[in-house]
């Protein structure tokens, strides 16, 4: 992947790491979610907005490394499009799961500063 994002730029690479890390490969998520960890300077380059769904996927691994490593990013997310842009999201998955994720999406609120920042509402 480095070597693509040499040729391509990180952001080409982030882009086509959020669309894998949406199958429920737990090698493949922790891999893509370690790589864009690692560059995560250039997430403010990327299409954010299509980071949303998948990360929120990853925060219902059974992978605790995966739910981690995605929490991690939905806090560098939030601030570049907003809170209510995650809530919006989640409205395809299950109400159960849902109400496990909201305290989560609240708690990356709260330690990105995304509460009411020009990115709210997205």
């Amino acid at each position: 992947m480095n070597k693509w994002s040499e040729a391509i730029t990180p952001e080409f690479v982030i882009n086509y790491l959020t669309v894998t890390i949406q199958t429920e490969n737990p090698e493949l998520r922790t891999e893509g979610l370690k790589w864009i960890t690692e560059n995560k300077d250039s997430i403010k380059d990327a299409d954010t907005k299509e980071m949303i769904k998948p990360l929120i996927a990853c925060l219902t691994d059974k992978s605790k490394a995966v739910r981690e490593a995605s929490e991690n990013l939905i806090i560098t997310v939030m601030p570049l499009v907003g809170y209510q842009a995650f809530m919006a999201n989640m409205k395809d998955f299950l109400p159960a799961v849902q109400q496990t994720l909201k305290p989560i999406l609240e708690k990356c609120k709260n330690n990105s500063g995304a509460g009411q920042n020009a990115g709210e509402g997205g």
